[in-house]
């Protein structure tokens, strides 16, 4: 479920132009910030300019050796209150841009795993030199360059919430920039070698049919991140002006101030396959059934699907790998094709997963599965609503509220099988929890921390990212071996086939997290209403009912355990 609209919806943003004008008198008054005033009108809350949210404690200014406190309106220098003239706005500037960042974090985040996420951009960094030395190409697939800068905020991100320092705030700005900038720019590169395809009358399609696209689909995607890729650069500015400028252009919001609306609990059942027909690994953990939406089948509707990360002895990395529970898809073995060698052995059945990078353009549904699998597999056995339940000076009204999310979180990690939209809803409790308690419980530091954690976490939508992208050029290296060593075609021109479909686009650039997607409008990655392509009488990538249906079975199992014999960690790999 994608979420195209800001991180957190700022609208309840706090006017600081008023807001500052209300501290000078304030300070010149030597008066201390009151209790949080809340104005409740039915589940809203409305936060009045005397709130002592947000607190940032630990600030450090350029110049400055000075400790500074910032709770709300009041400004404390070495603990005590008072007005400290431009050395107390700037703490205040720090202050406010740090809440902006932990709440609305962008170009950057707190979350991702930097020494495995740098792992993976050095992967990928080879794996592209591969192809172009190897297969003689000049333009990159991947966008390493973007990548190394968002990893480098986030690391600078990282750092700053440890310090709140000025020059650790301005060091985050830097990166951020430059990490944008990396972004356009590798757009506008891929954009390049896109351009003169689109002129072709190829259609692009996946999984027998059941998703197709064009070029110029792919074209007008890449311009519709260009798009966004502008609207980041107004909001920097805006976080700039915040930091360097004007208290007045921060934002400040709760993650909500509403209640959230109670959703219908999907009762559904699904069918799962045996771990046989599944090609499921052996000795590899599956956890699920997940459910997510998606496009690269017919129906796009909510799929049920097993989640599992699989580490091949032979190579010193490990991927994530899912699998619809209630169907397969196999490649029929032909003579002439990239398959002979296991058709001249007898197999005329070779596994292939539907959730292979390759094997559709739009793969934001990965980020999203991902996503569910870290939250259940991190939290299931973590409830944070009995704590909050547990707080004694709760309000009747707030206790009532929190029971309510005590259940939702409750309904999620019990279910047989969590969705994304159950995930979104649980996210929305934590934003509504950890806004109430800033406001009206203030000294629970703890509690707040733990639901900002997750509620950032379930946002940002990347969990495990570093899996999904080993897992493209793991299938990547394969292309270029079988490329090299056999001299194998595409069914189209080299350049055609790899940068719309190899450079994965969804997901490498990250749109589906709010990170980096700031726009209303979004990529469309698929053809809508299209006629399904004809299918050539042998060949290509069947179901798993047609191949039953045509060789039997029994037949096409026995070919499974062939190809796994002879692959020990075959799956789909080429």
């Amino acid at each position: 479920m994608r979420k195209t609209a800001f991180f957190l919806g700022i609208g309840a943003v706090l006017m600081l132009l008023i807001v500052s004008l209300i501290l000078f008198f304030k300070n010149e008054a030597g008066e201390h910030s009151q209790n949080p005033t809340l104005i409740q009108t039915g589940e809203e809350v409305v936060i009045t300019p005397t709130s002592r949210w947000p607190k940032k404690q630990g600030i450090r200014i350029n110049g400055d050796t000075a400790v500074y406190d910032v709770e709300g309106l009041a400004v404390y220098r070495d603990g005590v209150p008072g007005s400290y003239g431009e050395q107390g706005e700037r703490a205040q500037r720090v202050a406010y841009f740090a809440t902006w960042m932990e709440l609305d974090p962008l170009f950057a985040s707190a979350y991702i795993d930097i020494p495995q996420t740098q792992k993976t951009i050095t992967g990928l960094q080879k794996t592209q030199d591969r192809f172009k030395n190897e297969l003689r190409e000049t333009s990159d697939v991947y966008p390493i360059t973007f990548l190394t800068a968002f990893l480098t905020a986030s690391a600078s991100f990282k750092d700053f919430e440890k310090t709140y320092s000025e020059q650790a705030a301005y060091t985050l700005l830097a990166h951020i920039k430059k990490a944008r900038d990396a972004y356009e720019q590798n757009i506008r590169n891929l954009q390049k070698v896109i351009a003169p395809l689109i002129t072709q009358p190829h259609k692009l399609v996946f999984l027998d049919g059941q998703g197709i696209s064009d070029y110029a689909r792919i074209s007008a995607d890449l311009d519709i991140m260009l798009r966004n890729a502008i609207a980041i650069k107004d909001a920097i500015a805006l976080r700039e002006q915040c930091l360097t400028k004007d208290a007045g252009a921060c934002s400040l919001s709760l993650p909500s101030t509403k209640e959230p609306s109670p959703i219908e609990w999907s009762q559904k059942t699904y069918t799962v396959l045996s771990p046989k027909e599944l090609h499921l690994r052996k000795g590899t953990r599956y956890d699920g059934p997940y459910r997510v939406e998606g496009q690269c089948w017919k129906e796009s509707t909510e799929q049920s699907m097993l989640v599992g990360t699989e580490c091949p002895d032979s190579l010193n990395y490990c991927f994530q790998k899912s699998f619809i529970t209630d169907d397969a898809y196999y490649v029929e073995a032909t003579t002439g094709s990239s398959y002979e060698k296991f058709y001249n052995q007898g197999i005329q059945a070779v596994p292939q997963s539907a959730t292979t990078p390759y094997d559709c353009i739009d793969l934001e549904y990965q980020m999203e599965l991902a996503t569910v699998h870290s939250f259940v597999r991190t939290y299931a056995n973590e409830a944070i609503f009995p704590q909050i339940l547990s707080l004694e000076d709760l309000s009747v009204s707030e206790k009532q509220s929190m029971q309510r999310g005590a259940e939702a979180e409750r309904l999620f990690f019990q279910s047989s099988s969590p969705s994304v939209r159950e995930l979104d809803y649980l996210g929305d409790w934590y934003g509504y929890a950890y806004g109430m308690l800033a406001i009206n419980h203030p000294d629970t530091d703890h509690i707040q921390n733990l639901l900002l954690h997750r509620y950032a976490e379930q946002r940002e939508r990347m969990s495990d990212f570093y899996l999904l992208a080993n897992k493209t050029y793991f299938h990547f290296d394969n292309f270029i071996d079988e490329r090299v060593s056999s001299n194998t075609s595409t069914p189209t021109s080299l350049p055609a086939y790899v940068y719309p479909i190899r450079s994965h686009y969804s997901l490498l650039y990250m749109n589906t997290s709010p990170l980096v997607w700031r726009i209303q409008e979004h990529p469309l990655y698929m053809l809508k209403n299209q006629p399904a392509p004809k299918r050539p009488e042998q060949g290509g990538i069947r179901s798993r009912a047609y191949m039953f249906d045509k060789y039997g079975k029994e037949a096409v199992l026995r070919w499974q355990d062939m190809y796994d014999a002879i692959t020990p960690f075959a799956h789909d790999d080429r």
